[in-house]
């Protein structure tokens, strides 16, 4: 950078690997910085961006989502497994073990927001559920069917609502295309299509959120 004034290199320091770099053609320079350099650093950064993270952070998400299903479904027995904290990173093993556990596995780097996740993931697993709450009530079947359908509903929302962002932040910062979003996205718009029908039946309680969701998405991607 030694062709470059203190000012241009403040400004090139000042780039992230969300800054936008799609420009009009005839397009010379970005905050006093040539196009083609903007674009150059840019890159670098997502490159470093995405091999720090080892894919995207949906990946991470989805990995978790799993993990929360297989602690759910493994309590009370010796395979049951919670997040615990390393030096350096964040691992799946059982409570009781900690880093003695032969099959802990290694989940993420360690940071501010992996251990968010890792505080929110241990007390969801150890949380008795709504559906263990009503069982343990003695409510009948249809009471205990109903709010797992209600479950089913607002998970599927929730998810699309959450992927749904990551995607035009993606798009809008030009991370990826459209096209290659989608696919990203299409397990939970899949998923939340799937509901439709349980919307009709509790249409007074989802029907409008559902139905701007889905007019939101389709458009956004063309559908």
């Amino acid at each position: 950078m030694k062709n470059f004034t203190q000012t241009q290199i403040d400004a090139i320091k000042q780039l992230e690997y969300y800054t936008p770099i799609k420009f009009h053609g005839n397009r010379k320079q970005y905050n006093g910085i040539p196009v083609e350099m903007v674009k150059k650093v840019v890159e670098t950064k997502q490159n470093r961006m995405y091999a720090r993270h080892s894919g995207t952070m949906p990946s991470l998400f989805q990995t978790v989502r799993e993990l929360v299903r297989q602690s759910r479904e493994s309590k009370g027995t010796p395979y049951f497994k919670t997040l615990i904290e390393g030096n350096t990173g964040i691992y799946y093993a059982s409570p009781s073990y900690g880093h003695r556990d032969y099959n802990k596995t290694r989940i993420c780097d360690k940071n501010d927001t992996t251990l968010k996740i890792m505080s929110l993931f241990n007390s969801l697993i150890t949380q008795m559920n709504s559906v263990e709450k009503l069982a343990a009530m003695g409510c009948g079947q249809e009471i205990i069917n109903s709010q797992i359908e209600r479950g089913r509903i607002r998970a599927a929302i929730s998810n699309l609502k959450q992927f749904f962002k990551y995607q035009k932040h993606g798009v809008k910062t030009g991370l990826f295309s459209l096209e290659d979003s989608f696919v990203y996205v299409s397990k939970y718009w899949n998923e939340f299509k799937a509901q439709q029908f349980l919307i009709e039946k509790y249409k007074t309680l989802y029907s409008e959120e559902y139905y701007k969701l889905k007019l939101q998405f389709e458009k956004f991607n063309s559908i």
